[in-house]
């Protein structure tokens, strides 16, 4: 094993976190998931106070309950964990719509994307993915920028 602060950061990276949060969170699983939970009706209100609402959400979709919890948010569908919401990001090379369906079957509670809803699944059609998941993010962290 290497040693040294160059060690030091590389361990702390692989383990997907940067070197602050990982010593705040202890194992990282509050780092990951957020500081909070939110509730998906929170989350809804979040995204169209930002604007970022493209049309009305659950047209043709699958329901979620309002009192749904939502502990985190990824981007990447391997990383997708149970209570989480799955931002799907386009790309260069993909889009992460492709991997909407991976991403419900890990245990996302629902899609966030820029294109139209698949149906039967819970999907919300958002303006603007990129800004909705770093409003999202934010919201979960307790809005690190502000302290």
């Amino acid at each position: 094993r290497a040693s040294g602060p160059s060690a030091w950061y590389s361990r702390r990276r692989r383990r997907g976190l940067p070197p602050h949060a990982r010593s705040r969170a202890g194992n990282g699983a509050a780092a990951r998931t957020g500081d909070r939970a939110m509730t998906w009706a929170e989350l809804l209100d979040l995204l169209r106070g930002h604007g970022l609402l493209a049309v009305s959400v659950g047209a043709g979709t699958a329901p979620i309950s309002p009192a749904t919890p939502i502990t985190g948010v990824a981007y990447d569908s391997r990383r997708v964990q149970p209570g989480q919401v799955f931002v799907a990001l386009r790309g260069k090379v993909a889009d992460g719509v492709a991997f909407a369906q991976d991403a419900l079957a890990r245990g996302a509670i629902a899609v966030i994307a820029e294109t139209d809803a698949v149906p039967g699944s819970p999907w919300v059609t958002v303006s603007d993915a990129r800004l909705a998941l770093a409003h999202a993010a934010a919201a979960l962290s307790g809005y690190p920028s502000r302290h």
